[in-house]
C-alpha cells in the first residue's frame, strides 16, 4: 500500500512537473535612415547587435514560451510577442505583455512597469508563463542605438553612432565602437572596446561588477571615478585634478555652505584634458586600458 502511494505521489509530481512549450521565430525589416533613433527593449533573453551596412535594419526574434498548460500557453501566444511603433521621429521594438507597460521618461529612455508584484508572468505557479526572446539585430553602423535587456549577455559590435545600452542580471560587452556610450548593468561586467576616442561625454555603471574600457593610446580626456569596495587601474598617464565642489545657499544672513562629497570620487586627467567619461561601481575595479 505504501509503495502504491508513493507511486501515485510520483506520478503526481511528474504530472506537475511537465509543462507545455512553443517556440517560433519573427523577422523584422525597417529603413533605420527614416529615424532618429532605434529603441530595442527586450526583457528575457540575450540580444547581439552587429553593424551592417546600407539603411536596412534586420531584427530576427526566436521567441520560447513556456506554461503548465495547453491553454495557458495559447493565451500566452496570442499576448506575449515583439511589437513595434513609431514615437516622436524614433522607432520603437519592444515586448507586448498582459502584465507589463513600457514607460517612457522625459529623457526618452523606456522601461518595463508591472502591473502587479510578479511582474514577468501571471498571479499563480500554476498560471506562470516564462518567456524568453533571443535577438539579433543588425543596423547600420552610423545609426543612434538604444538597446535593452533584463536577462542573459547583450553584445554590441561595430556601431558608429551613439549607444546607450542596458542591461540588469546579465553583463555588457561593447566592441568597435567609434560613438559616444552610456552603457549601464547592475550585477554583471562592463567591457568596452573603442576604434577613436570620444568626441562627447560617457558614462559607465555598474553595481556589483568590473568596468573595463579600452581606448586609442592617444586618448585625452578628464574622467571621473567613484567605487566604494573597487579600486582604479590605468595604463595612462594621468594627472589628479581638484575634487568637485558644492555649494548650498544657507538662511537669509548665514552665507553660503560650501560642500566636498566623497562620492563625487576621483577626478583625473588624461593628455589635455576633453570630454568627461564617468565611471561608476560599488564592488567592482575600474580600468582605463590602451587599445
Amino acid at each position: 500500500m505504501r509503495l502504491l502511494l508513493l507511486a501515485i505521489a510520483c506520478l503526481s509530481t511528474l504530472g506537475a512537473a511537465m509543462a507545455q512549450e512553443f517556440k517560433d521565430e519573427a523577422t523584422f525589416t525597417v529603413d533605420a535612415s527614416k529615424y532618429d533613433r532605434f529603441h530595442l527593449y527586450n526583457r528575457r533573453g540575450a540580444v547581439t547587435v552587429k553593424a551592417a551596412n546600407g539603411n536596412t535594419a534586420t531584427l530576427k526574434v526566436n521567441r520560447r514560451l513556456k506554461a503548465k498548460t495547453k491553454e495557458r500557453l495559447e493565451e500566452a501566444k496570442a499576448q506575449m510577442y515583439m511589437d513595434k511603433m513609431e514615437k516622436d521621429g524614433d522607432i520603437v521594438f519592444f515586448i507586448q505583455h498582459p502584465k507589463l507597460k513600457l514607460k517612457f521618461g522625459d529623457d526618452g529612455f523606456a522601461w518595463y512597469s508591472s502591473e502587479d508584484e510578479n511582474g514577468w508572468g501571471w498571479n499563480s505557479d500554476d498560471e506562470r508563463i516564462e518567456a524568453e526572446y533571443t535577438i539579433t539585430l543588425e543596423i547600420p553602423a552610423n545609426t543612434d542605438l538604444t538597446v535593452t535587456t533584463h536577462e542573459h549577455p547583450l553584445k554590441v559590435s561595430g556601431m558608429q553612432g551613439d549607444l546607450i545600452a542596458r542591461n540588469h542580471h546579465g553583463g555588457v560587452l561593447v566592441e568597435g565602437q567609434g560613438g559616444s556610450a552610456d552603457v549601464h548593468s547592475h550585477h554583471k561586467d562592463i567591457e568596452i572596446f573603442y576604434t577613436k576616442n570620444p568626441t562627447r561625454e560617457c558614462s559607465y555603471d555598474t553595481h556589483h561588477g568590473d568596468i573595463r574600457v579600452h581606448y586609442p593610446a592617444n586618448l585625452s580626456a578628464d574622467a571621473t571615478m567613484y567605487s566604494y569596495h573597487g579600486e582604479f587601474f590605468t595604463e595612462f598617464d594621468w594627472n589628479v585634478q581638484p575634487m568637485t565642489v558644492s555649494t548650498e545657499s544657507r538662511e537669509k544672513g548665514k552665507g553660503t555652505k560650501y560642500m566636498i562629497s566623497g562620492k563625487s570620487g576621483t577626478n583625473v586627467r588624461i593628455g589635455r584634458g576633453g570630454p568627461v567619461q564617468h565611471f561608476k561601481s560599488h564592488h567592482g575595479d575600474i580600468y582605463l586600458l590602451k587599445n
